[in-house]
């Protein structure tokens, strides 16, 4: 039979030993140990520690935050859709400068999501400007965006709606303001 404890006993261990190491002793107090309960944790050898697993009972009880816990869960739910729309905007070639500015994402980033995309090298210098017909077909979608809190998703949006560039769209856009 599965010992489902282990994973969680071993994890109170952890956060018991990384608390420590960070003299975060408010943590320690609010898990309720004394001095020395800590003390027995950090003294014990290493190799002791592997025995935590084979422990069949909880050594702590766990209880939830609901408000934090939702919290988390809608951040990561959040942070998971925004991941791949930075992603959809670097295939729609999205300018480092551009994620750089509306996303806060570094050269190292652009290049590894890039990398990791299956993506040539990204351009270098300024895009070809749009000629009349793309001009208007920006500008009308950029105003049917214009509610668009998020000035990312905006773009994000205008590239779906005008299937330009997003190197042209930041480009054009920019030289306008």
């Amino acid at each position: 039979m599965e010992n489902i404890y282990s994973e969680l006993n071993t994890s109170i261990v952890r956060f018991i030993i990384a608390a420590y190491e960070a003299n975060d002793f408010r943590a320690l107090k609010q898990l309720g140990l004394s001095d020395k309960q800590v003390k027995r944790v950090i003294d014990m050898p290493m190799k002791q520690f592997q025995r935590f697993n084979a422990m069949r009972t909880p050594i702590a009880t766990v209880e939830f935050n609901p408000r934090h816990f939702d919290l988390c869960v809608d951040y990561i739910i959040k942070e998971s859709g925004t991941d791949e729309t930075k992603d959809q905007m670097i295939k729609m070639d999205a300018s480092a400068a551009m994620l750089e500015a509306l996303a806060g994402m570094d050269i190292m980033e652009y290049r590894s999501r890039r990398t990791r995309l299956g993506l040539d090298k990204a351009s270098q210098g300024r895009p070809a400007s749009l000629n009349s017909d793309e001009s208007i077909t920006l500008s009308q979608s950029w105003d049917k965006f214009k509610d668009e809190q998020d000035d990312m998703m905006r773009y994000f949006k205008v590239g779906l709606d005008t299937r330009l560039p997003l190197n042209k769209v930041w480009a054009c856009l920019r030289l306008e303001q």
